[in-house]
């Protein structure tokens, strides 16, 4: 492995057809593997789906932070030119900073999604490490001659909430059912309308609602109740795997069923993806460019959906911050966290210091489970506390978010 860090710009383009591109998405199956003393990272599929609706691709500039624990690069074989680059987080970078990787080691999925290349190209992918450098973990050649459709036994039934038109020139939230029987699809609906209504009525996914639109695609499973992971005696078999208990939190409701999840949504349109279980039990989950999952049947399921997808469609931290020991290392206050929401102050010209010398952001101490070296620019907001307003900066990221899916804000 070694160290290596982006130097080139990315192609500026259109969603669809370009002349790098096909219209049709690439998906790349990637399993993590870690304990105390060994981390592995392999490929385990390369699939093609037609057609591409993801994000409308903008330059970005060499001084901007790549968000994500782990970057990827997509690099074209002739040319050697970078032809598309992104960044997520899984459950398993996660794992890494808890007691489990000693204690429960365990595979982890990821499923990476891009538009797929007109000619032979090479994946490289990277950790962001403790310093913050990107060391390249793993590369394969993508030869699109030899790429196979994805094919599955999964048939969901797939309803349209709300159509704003093209999915290539909008964004689309996709709602998927887990652990709600044949019997309640009914419910589901119910739940799932409810929800997305009052979603698209808060700020600032208000402002484009014309360009938003909503699905849900239902998938039947055996059973309604919800798993803990820590119990391995009685399993609970829903059809996407959720479960609370997560890295020894009562609270986080999450599957680690990418795959099946990838299979589950096909080629339904899908830039946020929202995993609606059955429970009242409160709990729920985001993770950056992967999952959404919040408990449908709680009081308070909007405000987990308006949070865990400020994780996994922004890349927000969260606000709020502990005096538990091992969390205070979770994040290196040595450097700048890639998070837009929270900062050390080591480059914080690239985040909210023009608002706060111009006095409309403030800052804070005390944020992502730290109570020291790390600052929020509000005393609250919806990352920090549910039922309170997105800050000023956290809204103007999620703004910026919905914006890379949408050509024109109609």
């Amino acid at each position: 492995m070694f160290v290596f860090m982006f130097a080139c710009d990315v192609f500026v383009m259109g969603k669809g057809v370009s002349e790098m591109f096909q219209d049709a998405t690439l998906r790349v199956d990637i399993v993590f593997k870690g304990e105390t003393s060994k981390e592995n990272v392999s490929v385990a599929g390369i699939y093609r789906n037609e057609g591409w609706t993801g994000k409308v691709i903008k330059e970005v500039s060499d001084e901007s932070i790549q968000k994500g624990d782990f970057l990827y690069s997509l690099v074209d074989c002739a040319t050697s030119d970078i032809i598309w680059r992104d960044g997520f987080c899984t459950l398993y970078d996660e794992y890494l900073h808890s007691e489990w990787k000693s204690k429960r080691p365990r595979a982890f999925e990821h499923s990476i999604l891009m538009p797929m290349p007109r000619k032979k190209s090479v994946l490289i992918l990277y950790n962001r490490n403790w310093d913050g450098d990107n060391v390249e973990i793993l590369r394969d050649t993508i030869d699109v001659l030899r790429v196979a459709s994805c094919t599955t036994n999964l048939n969901p039934n797939v309803k349209v909430l709300k159509n704003s038109g093209n999915p290539k020139e909008n964004l689309d939230i996709l709602i998927l059912a887990d652990a709600y029987t044949a019997s309640e699809q009914g419910k589901f609906d119910k739940v799932a309308a409810d929800l997305s209504n009052r979603w698209l009525n808060r700020s600032p996914w208000n402002r484009f609602k014309n360009n938003i639109s909503v699905r849900t695609a239902f998938i039947a499973s055996d059973t309604n109740s919800v798993g803990d992971e820590r119990d391995t005696v009685n399993i609970k078999h829903t059809v996407l795997g959720s479960r609370f208990g997560w890295l020894d939190s009562d609270r986080y409701l999450i599957n680690n069923s990418i795959f099946k999840q990838m299979d589950y949504i096909g080629t339904i349109p899908a830039d946020i993806i929202v995993v609606a279980v059955n429970t009242r039990e409160y709990g729920g989950g985001g993770v950056y460019n992967e999952i959404t999952t919040i408990s449908a049947d709680h009081p308070s399921a909007l405000e987990l959906i308006l949070h865990e997808a400020g994780h996994s469609f922004v890349g927000l931290a969260d606000e709020y911050f502990c005096d538990y020991e091992d969390m205070e290392n979770y994040f290196n206050t040595s450097i700048e966290p890639w998070q837009p929401n929270v900062t050390t102050l080591k480059e914080f010209e690239k985040k909210w210091k023009n608002s706060y010398e111009q006095g409309t952001t403030g800052l804070h101490e005390g944020a992502a489970y730290h109570t020291r070296g790390m600052y929020r620019s509000s005393e609250n907001c919806l990352m920090r506390e549910l039922s309170v307003p997105f800050c000023k900066v956290c809204e103007g990221e999620l703004e910026k978010s919905i914006e890379e899916y949408i050509v024109s804000n109609k």
